[in-house]
């Protein structure tokens, strides 16, 4: 989905529609939801810092520190991919995250207008 980057007045070039991206889970190769722009001031940004720009809230967010990881079958979270995707559970599944199509797609909504 293309999307209006939630840092564009902090860009220092001009953005156009496709510079920011948001990919649903499992589409554009990643397992999670992930927001993409192009713009060198967001490079190094978080998905956690996207996912406050658009309005998550704190509640919504992952707990601290396992931004970028994993959890196992077994729940434990890990940094290492096991061998086989249907063995890894994105760690957003145990988070009070909604995920969901419906929940990103409301949130989307709710931030950039109907």
């Amino acid at each position: 989905l293309f999307i209006t980057c939630p840092f564009e007045a902090h860009h220092t070039q001009p953005s156009n529609p496709t510079s920011t991206v948001y990919y649903p889970a499992h589409t554009g190769g990643y397992a999670n939801g992930a927001f993409v722009c192009q713009h060198a001031h967001c490079r190094n940004r978080t998905q956690i810092e996207f996912r406050q720009g658009v309005g998550y809230t704190e509640e919504e967010l992952p707990p601290p520190g396992i931004e970028e990881m994993d959890v196992n079958m077994f729940g434990v979270p890990t940094t290492e991919h096991t061998p086989t995707d249907d063995m890894i559970i994105s760690r957003l599944a145990t988070t009070k995250e909604l995920t969901t199509d419906k929940a990103n797609g409301a949130r989307i909504v709710k931030y950039y207008g109907k």
